[in-house]
């Protein structure tokens, strides 16, 4: 234990150093932090380790949160002072709708749920077939490309990315993808947006549509 390390450190420092590395060159990073996420460890618990929360578990998910968040702007910041910023896409989304399994085990303290108000007006969790199991929000930061403050309603999903990434690229996207660019609603072209028909999923033994 004592030679252990806190793996969303690791993460975060080793994406520092791989901007470092590529600043001269085109270059991709899938940064899949760990965090938040069970079991709810922290290093600390930062700005809430006095808050009179019911719960520790409460504290721990804060910091977590607070952490990543954290780190997030260290990374910002390196582009900005390397001179990237403007150059840069980045995207920022979750992998899976709102998840709080195995972290609620004292009914005598609110829930995640009750407590931040955190989970999305949509039925469904992690691992169910439901529209809030699948549905999450994602921002994009292009600075000088992408517009402020846009929100957009646009139906699309992860399978989206590769064309959307070969399009910024001025590349062809792989022959057989389901996937559409969405670059021209990024850049505020709507109009000249494609558009999925449905979407479809598998989990388990369920599907969704």
């Amino acid at each position: 234990p004592s030679k252990a390390v806190y793996s969303f450190d690791y993460y975060a420092e080793a994406s520092l150093g791989f901007v470092r590395e590529h600043q001269d060159e085109p270059f991709f990073l899938y940064l899949a932090y760990t965090i938040p996420h069970g079991v709810l460890v922290a290093p600390n618990l930062g700005p809430y380790a006095d808050q009179d929360w019911p719960s520790l578990r409460h504290r721990e998910w804060a910091a977590m949160i607070t952490r990543m968040d954290d780190e997030v702007g260290t990374l910002l910041n390196l582009i900005a002072e390397l001179g990237l910023d403007e150059d840069t896409i980045i995207f920022f989304a979750s992998d899976n709708g709102y998840s709080a399994y195995g972290y609620d085990h004292d009914a005598a303290v609110p829930s995640f749920e009750e407590f931040f108000n955190n989970m999305g007006p949509t039925k469904g969790r992690k691992g169910g077939s439901d529209d809030g199991s699948f549905r999450v929000p994602c921002m994009a930061r292009w600075p000088e490309r992408i517009k402020p403050g846009q929100v957009s309603d646009l139906m699309w999903a992860f399978w989206d990315f590769l064309p959307t990434a070969a399009e910024l690229a001025g590349v062809e996207a792989p022959a057989g993808s389901d996937g559409l660019s969405i670059l021209p609603t990024l850049l505020g072209d709507a109009g000249d947006q494609q558009e999925h028909e449905f979407l479809y999923w598998e989990y388990g033994q369920a599907q969704a549509v």
